[in-house]
């Protein structure tokens, strides 16, 4: 893997540059010619000639943004890596260039992934397999801006973004009911009116209508999932519960997600006897026994100890510790996660215990925790309970 130290050195550059955040061209130029990039305008757009084999520095213009049609503005974008073109080349190239630039500038305030939507509403956020995740710290000299890295389609790039166009994106998506994808880490340090694309306000989420919107939610959210936590450097044990059709209308665990940037592990935890089933067994409707997996296979998330504290936890009563799961599979790593075919087993595997429609599976506000970040889903399309 390439030397961090230019990628650090650039980092640390880009945090100390003053810049106005209204991000015109022409102010964008300024900062480009401070940090002694050439400057070339062609066809393509602006271009600066940078010390990395990764490509030249962009000035992408973005002209009608969906919260402002009247408004033209700019940001830096800078190629540091480029990848053999692998989800998992990706996600360790994303990773060595986070390594470098929290090295000299400390964890990120704000960490997630865009999901199939760009910020400004411009096609093509997503990546292929490897995901979009993004991380963001504060710059010190300008006002208002935030250095960002972020997967690009060749390699990670750092952006110097204007962090007032992100809030007034952020607003647009609340308030005209936009759908949020893919998921943001807010730093509790954050002040609670920052943008919801890894900050303060809960996202808006459009929960999903109807089990064949949940079933293109989750394929798509588990798709690049492992990649990104790999890149992201983090991890994370998701439990999902469920609103079974019962005469004392129960919520117990159903599945949890777990994941730490290698393979995504999804249980399953059988309803109690009482509860209707309408399907057949586990093993009938695609689950492996979870002896089955090789020992250790389940990861230590953030310090988290399984098996879940939880019944009717997710809305505060109960304690009662619910065994291991014990139907359990492999769902693969980054670049070969079988999502179309979990999300069909976690369709199929609710509707066979009694969950009436999609809207009745519920994220546990427990899967949310994280020792840096307050974590949101919004790409699930789950409400939270």
């Amino acid at each position: 893997m390439t030397d961090s130290t230019p990628i650090a050195a650039l980092a640390e550059r880009l945090v100390n540059t003053e810049w106005d955040d209204t991000a015109e061209a022409a102010g964008m130029r300024t900062v480009v010619e401070g940090l002694g990039f050439g400057w070339t305008d062609t066809p393509d757009g602006a271009r600066a000639a940078t010390p990395f084999a990764a490509g030249d520095a962009r000035i992408d213009r973005i002209a009608d943004a969906p919260f402002d049609r009247r408004a033209e503005f700019a940001e830096l974008a800078i190629p540091v890596l480029r990848t053999d073109g692998t989800a998992l080349g990706h996600a360790r190239a994303f990773r060595h260039a986070a390594d470098a630039v929290e090295g000299v500038l400390g964890r990120a305030v704000r960490m997630g992934s865009y999901g199939t939507r760009d910020p400004y509403g411009r096609p093509g956020a997503r990546r292929g397999d490897w995901g979009a995740p993004y991380l963001r710290w504060e710059c010190t000299a300008g006002h208002g801006a935030m250095l960002e890295l972020t997967a690009g389609a060749e390699g990670p790039e750092l952006l110097l973004r204007s962090t007032s166009r992100l809030f007034a994106m952020a607003h647009h998506w609340r308030y005209e009911g936009y759908l949020l994808t893919g998921f943001t880490g807010t730093c509790e340090e954050d002040d609670e009116d920052a943008d919801e694309y890894g900050a303060g306000t809960r996202p808006y989420i459009d929960e999903a209508g109807d089990w064949d919107d949940l079933r293109s939610a989750l394929t798509e959210f588990l798709t690049v999932l492992p990649a990104e936590l790999h890149a992201l450097g983090t991890s994370l044990a998701l439990p999902l519960y469920a609103f079974l059709e019962a005469p004392q209308r129960t919520a117990p665990l159903l599945f949890d997600l777990v994941c730490d940037g290698g393979s995504l592990l999804v249980g399953h935890y059988e309803p109690s006897a009482a509860a209707p089933a309408r399907g057949g067994t586990p093993a009938e409707l695609g689950w492996e026994s979870a002896d089955l997996l090789p020992a250790g296979a389940v990861p230590e998330v953030r310090g988290r100890r399984l098996p879940w504290r939880t019944d009717l936890a997710v809305y505060g009563w109960g304690r009662a510790e619910v065994p291991p799961a014990r139907w359990r599979i492999d769902a693969g790593g980054p670049g070969e996660v079988r999502a179309a075919q979990v999300a069909d087993l976690l369709v199929s595997t609710a509707r066979a215990a009694g969950v009436g429609t999609a809207l009745n599976l519920l994220v546990g506000t427990e899967g949310e925790r994280h020792p840096h970040f307050e974590l949101a889903f919004p790409g699930l399309r789950l409400r939270v309970g």
